[in-house]
This record gives structure tokens, sequence and C-alpha cells, in this order.
């Protein structure tokens, strides 16, 4: 697109050219100052480049320029993953801390995120490549497994424990997940030792 604007430019004198040019590029630097004060990080707009009126042709200025652009748009870039990043970090934390909830759901920790179910399932999973319900799911599991092994719990504590709802829905899952039924996995284990 740059380099488009430099081409309808080319009737024009060349040092009105390298106004026009200062002007875009200090509006550019504007609007990156104002996109990262509003998501609370700082780009600074490097590398250094010559002033518009050091540089001899429109070939030069598209040259230097373009780079700062590049520069801008991988910056904004690696800034927004890595709040992608924290943002998925913070969502993994919050699973941890509250499997155990049977009412916890996705809607309930996009909630608590003050962001939109669809935006926060969407971030995750393309982060990711799972989904928040069945990362929720993987856990309870998990943690089910150990209870099973590591106590004598009735299945129904256990269960309740790692956020099931109810024993049935906690068998019906488990046997999903693991192929076997929560006795048939606490026996193999018992016999395996």
């Amino acid at each position: 697109m740059f380099k488009e604007l430099l081409m309808h430019m080319e009737k024009y004198p060349f040092s009105s050219i390298q106004v026009a040019i200062s002007r875009l590029i200090m509006s550019v630097n504007n609007a990156v100052r104002h996109i990262s004060e509003l998501n609370g990080f700082a780009i600074e707009t490097k590398p250094e480049l010559p002033s518009a009126d050091r540089l001899e042709t429109a070939e030069n200025l598209i040259d230097h320029y373009q780079l700062v652009f590049d520069y801008i748009r991988s910056s904004l870039s690696e800034k927004r993953n890595t709040k992608q990043e924290r943002l998925v970090r913070q969502i993994n934390e919050r699973i941890e801390q509250t499997y155990t909830d049977p009412n916890f759901c996705l809607n309930q920790l996009a909630e608590e995120l003050d962001m939109s179910p669809i935006y926060v399932s969407r971030l995750y999973k393309q982060q990711t490549m799972s989904t928040i319900v069945d990362v929720i799911q993987q856990l309870r599991i998990r943690k089910a497994c150990e209870l099973l092994e590591q106590t004598d719990w009735s299945v129904a504590d256990v269960a309740e424990q790692t956020g099931f709802a109810s024993s049935s829905y906690f068998h019906r899952m488990f046997k999903r997940s693991l192929g076997v039924t929560p006795t048939d996995f606490r026996r193999s284990k018992a016999n395996a030792q």
C-alpha cells in the first residue's frame, strides 16, 4: 500500500513527496503510540532512519520507510502474541484453581476476565489447539485418576472432589476418555502394584 501511495505521488515534486512522507510517518508513529497506550505496551519506532529530506530518490524513500512499517507491523504482532500468551496462562491458572467447582464453565471464566465467551474460546483454541471445555475435562479426569490411585475414596467422592456434577456423568466421561470405568481403572492400578 505504501508503494502504491508513492507511485500515485510521482507526478508531484520530490520535495512535496518528502514532506508528505514525513507527515505520514509522524501520523503512523502517533497511531502506534496511541495503540500502545491503549493496549498497555510500548513500541519503539526503530530502526532509526534518516529524515525524508536526506533521501534522494523515491526508491530510497520506499526502501527506508518500508523498514519502519515492517518493524512496526512485526512489533505489534509480537506484542499481541505476548498479550495473548499471557491471557492463555491466566486462563490455565484459573482452570487449575477452579476445576473442582462443578459449575465452572466457559461463561463463568469469560465473565471473570470481562470478555465475551466467544472471544475467549476462539483465542484459547487458536493458541493451544484445544478447547477450554476439553482442557477442564482432561484436568478433571487426570485428577480423578490420581485420587483413584492414591486414595480409597468411593468413586462418588472422587467424582465430587474433581468437579463432576454427578457420579453417573463422571462414569460416562471417564470411560469415554480412558476406555475403562473408574472402578476398573482403580482395580488395574492396584493389580499392577
